[in-house]
Protein backbone atom coordinates (compact mmCIF):
# COMPACT_ATOMS: atom_id res chain seq x y z
CA UNK A 1 0.00 0.00 0.00
CA UNK A 2 1.60 3.16 -1.19
CA UNK A 3 0.41 5.96 1.00
CA UNK A 4 0.30 9.58 -0.44
CA UNK A 5 0.58 12.76 1.09
CA UNK A 6 -1.37 15.82 0.06
CA UNK A 7 -0.37 19.10 1.66
CA UNK A 8 -0.85 22.84 0.39
CA UNK A 9 -1.24 26.29 2.14
CA UNK A 10 -4.56 27.67 2.75
CA UNK A 11 -6.68 28.20 -0.33
CA UNK A 12 -4.19 26.23 -2.67
CA UNK A 13 -6.58 23.54 -3.52
CA UNK A 14 -5.66 20.60 -1.78
CA UNK A 15 -9.12 19.63 -0.35
CA UNK A 16 -10.69 20.38 -3.96
CA UNK A 17 -7.60 17.91 -5.06
CA UNK A 18 -8.51 15.24 -2.18
CA UNK A 19 -12.50 15.58 -3.46
CA UNK A 20 -11.76 14.34 -6.93
CA UNK A 21 -9.54 11.74 -5.70
CA UNK A 22 -12.50 10.83 -3.54
CA UNK A 23 -14.99 10.55 -6.52
CA UNK A 24 -12.73 8.23 -8.11
CA UNK A 25 -12.66 5.82 -5.62
CA UNK A 26 -9.74 6.71 -3.48
CA UNK A 27 -9.48 6.50 -0.12
CA UNK A 28 -8.77 10.25 1.76
CA UNK A 29 -7.95 10.53 5.06
CA UNK A 30 -8.66 14.18 6.32
CA UNK A 31 -6.28 14.93 9.49
CA UNK A 32 -8.52 18.04 10.07
CA UNK A 33 -11.69 16.78 10.60
CA UNK A 34 -10.36 13.46 12.52
CA UNK A 35 -8.00 15.44 14.56
CA UNK A 36 -11.29 17.36 15.93
CA UNK A 37 -13.25 13.76 16.38
CA UNK A 38 -10.07 11.98 17.90
CA UNK A 39 -10.05 15.32 20.46
CA UNK A 40 -13.59 14.17 22.05
CA UNK A 41 -13.79 10.83 21.25
CA UNK A 42 -10.51 9.45 22.32
CA UNK A 43 -10.37 9.08 25.90
CA UNK A 44 -6.58 9.58 26.12
CA UNK A 45 -6.57 12.73 24.35
CA UNK A 46 -9.61 14.27 26.15
CA UNK A 47 -7.98 13.57 29.56
CA UNK A 48 -4.39 15.00 28.06
CA UNK A 49 -6.40 18.00 26.96
CA UNK A 50 -8.57 18.35 30.33
CA UNK A 51 -5.25 18.31 32.16
CA UNK A 52 -3.97 20.90 29.84
CA UNK A 53 -6.51 23.25 29.89
CA UNK A 54 -9.15 22.69 32.51
CA UNK A 55 -12.38 20.77 32.74
CA UNK A 56 -14.27 23.97 31.63
CA UNK A 57 -12.46 23.19 27.97
CA UNK A 58 -15.55 20.47 27.43
CA UNK A 59 -19.05 22.37 27.61
CA UNK A 60 -22.35 19.64 27.34
CA UNK A 61 -19.71 16.59 26.53
CA UNK A 62 -18.07 18.52 23.16
CA UNK A 63 -14.96 20.76 22.94
CA UNK A 64 -15.08 24.51 23.16
CA UNK A 65 -12.44 25.30 20.61
CA UNK A 66 -13.07 29.09 20.40
CA UNK A 67 -11.33 28.73 23.95
CA UNK A 68 -8.52 26.65 23.02
CA UNK A 69 -8.22 28.67 20.44
CA UNK A 70 -8.09 32.08 22.20
CA UNK A 71 -5.96 29.95 24.71
CA UNK A 72 -3.19 28.92 22.44
CA UNK A 73 -3.05 31.84 19.92
CA UNK A 74 -1.66 34.36 23.23
CA UNK A 75 0.44 31.60 24.58
CA UNK A 76 3.01 30.20 21.77
CA UNK A 77 4.14 26.99 24.44
CA UNK A 78 0.24 26.02 24.98
CA UNK A 79 -0.40 25.32 21.25
CA UNK A 80 2.82 23.33 21.12
CA UNK A 81 1.91 21.36 24.10
CA UNK A 82 -1.70 20.82 22.36
CA UNK A 83 0.00 19.75 18.88
CA UNK A 84 2.23 17.35 21.46
CA UNK A 85 -1.04 15.97 22.37
CA UNK A 86 -2.98 15.47 19.09
CA UNK A 87 -0.45 15.22 16.53
CA UNK A 88 0.68 11.87 17.82
CA UNK A 89 -2.75 10.37 18.27
CA UNK A 90 -3.04 11.44 14.84
CA UNK A 91 -0.44 10.10 13.76
CA UNK A 92 -1.22 6.47 15.31
CA UNK A 93 -5.13 6.97 13.65
CA UNK A 94 -3.80 7.18 10.39
CA UNK A 95 -1.86 4.30 10.43
CA UNK A 96 -4.77 2.25 11.80
CA UNK A 97 -6.66 3.47 9.21
CA UNK A 98 -3.88 2.70 6.11
CA UNK A 99 -3.71 -0.86 7.41
CA UNK A 100 -7.47 -1.46 7.05
CA UNK A 101 -7.65 -0.03 3.41
CA UNK A 102 -7.50 -2.42 0.11
CA UNK A 103 -5.87 -1.17 -3.47
CA UNK A 104 -2.65 0.38 -4.40
CA UNK A 105 -2.43 3.93 -2.71
CA UNK A 106 -4.54 5.86 -0.38
CA UNK A 107 -4.14 9.33 0.32
CA UNK A 108 -3.34 11.68 3.93
CA UNK A 109 -4.49 14.99 3.38
CA UNK A 110 -2.89 17.64 5.78
CA UNK A 111 -2.28 21.49 5.76
CA UNK A 112 0.58 20.19 8.80
CA UNK A 113 1.88 17.42 7.21
CA UNK A 114 5.83 18.35 7.83
CA UNK A 115 4.97 20.09 11.39
CA UNK A 116 3.03 16.70 12.63
CA UNK A 117 5.40 14.10 11.79
CA UNK A 118 3.16 12.66 9.28
CA UNK A 119 5.25 13.49 6.17
CA UNK A 120 7.78 10.17 7.54
CA UNK A 121 4.52 7.77 7.33
CA UNK A 122 4.60 8.64 3.44
CA UNK A 123 5.62 6.79 0.64
CA UNK A 124 5.01 9.58 -1.73
CA UNK A 125 4.46 13.48 -1.00
CA UNK A 126 2.36 16.40 -3.37
CA UNK A 127 2.57 19.90 -2.02
CA UNK A 128 -0.43 22.07 -4.05
CA UNK A 129 0.99 25.03 -5.09
CA UNK A 130 -1.01 28.50 -6.23
CA UNK A 131 0.03 31.78 -6.33
CA UNK A 132 -1.03 34.08 -3.52
CA UNK A 133 -3.43 35.92 -5.50
CA UNK A 134 -5.62 32.95 -6.69
CA UNK A 135 -5.77 31.55 -2.26
CA UNK A 136 -6.60 35.11 -1.67
CA UNK A 137 -9.50 35.30 -3.55
CA UNK A 138 -10.39 32.02 -3.15
CA UNK A 139 -10.59 32.90 0.53
CA UNK A 140 -12.30 36.03 0.16
CA UNK A 141 -15.18 34.17 -1.13
CA UNK A 142 -15.37 31.09 1.02
CA UNK A 143 -14.75 32.81 4.66
CA UNK A 144 -15.89 36.23 4.27
CA UNK A 145 -18.57 35.85 1.52
CA UNK A 146 -16.71 37.96 -0.88
CA UNK A 147 -15.90 41.00 1.01
CA UNK A 148 -13.11 42.06 -0.49
CA UNK A 149 -11.93 44.56 2.29
CA UNK A 150 -8.59 45.97 3.45
CA UNK A 151 -8.95 44.23 7.08
CA UNK A 152 -10.12 40.87 5.38
CA UNK A 153 -7.23 40.53 2.75
CA UNK A 154 -4.56 41.51 6.04
CA UNK A 155 -5.94 38.83 8.44
CA UNK A 156 -5.73 36.41 5.36
CA UNK A 157 -2.34 37.30 4.24
CA UNK A 158 -1.43 36.89 7.62
CA UNK A 159 -2.65 33.60 8.11
CA UNK A 160 -0.32 32.52 4.89
CA UNK A 161 2.42 33.92 6.28
CA UNK A 162 2.02 31.93 9.20
CA UNK A 163 1.25 28.94 7.41
CA UNK A 164 4.78 29.31 5.00
CA UNK A 165 7.29 28.12 7.72
CA UNK A 166 4.82 24.24 7.28
CA UNK A 167 6.30 23.84 3.65
CA UNK A 168 9.62 23.42 5.02
CA UNK A 169 10.48 19.65 3.48
CA UNK A 170 12.07 17.71 6.11
CA UNK A 171 11.79 15.37 3.25
CA UNK A 172 11.41 16.22 -0.43
CA UNK A 173 8.43 16.22 -1.91
CA UNK A 174 7.64 14.25 -5.19
CA UNK A 175 5.31 16.70 -6.97
CA UNK A 176 4.43 20.44 -6.66
CA UNK A 177 1.26 20.51 -8.20
CA UNK A 178 -0.17 23.14 -9.87
CA UNK A 179 -3.21 24.26 -8.04
CA UNK A 180 -4.60 27.58 -9.75
CA UNK A 181 -6.92 26.12 -11.61
CA UNK A 182 -5.21 26.41 -15.54
CA UNK A 183 -4.68 22.50 -15.69
CA UNK A 184 -7.96 20.54 -15.77
CA UNK A 185 -8.32 18.49 -12.43
CA UNK A 186 -8.37 15.12 -14.40
CA UNK A 187 -4.73 15.71 -15.50
CA UNK A 188 -3.50 16.80 -11.85
CA UNK A 189 -5.13 13.76 -10.77
CA UNK A 190 -3.65 11.24 -13.53
CA UNK A 191 0.05 12.82 -12.32
CA UNK A 192 -0.84 12.27 -9.00
CA UNK A 193 -1.83 8.58 -9.70
CA UNK A 194 1.65 7.76 -11.59
CA UNK A 195 3.58 8.52 -8.34
CA UNK A 196 2.33 5.27 -7.33
CA UNK A 197 3.99 3.67 -10.31
CA UNK A 198 7.26 5.41 -9.21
Amino acid sequence: MTIIGITGGIGSGKSYVCQALRKRGYAVYDTDSRAKTLMVEDAQVRAELIALFGEEVFRGGELDRKRVASIVFHEPEQLSRLNAIVHPAVIADVQRWAEEQRGDCCFVESALLYPSGLARLCDRIVIVSTPDPTRIARILARDYAGADTTQNRHHIQARIRAQAAYYEPEVPADLLLNGDGSIPIEERIEQILRLVKI
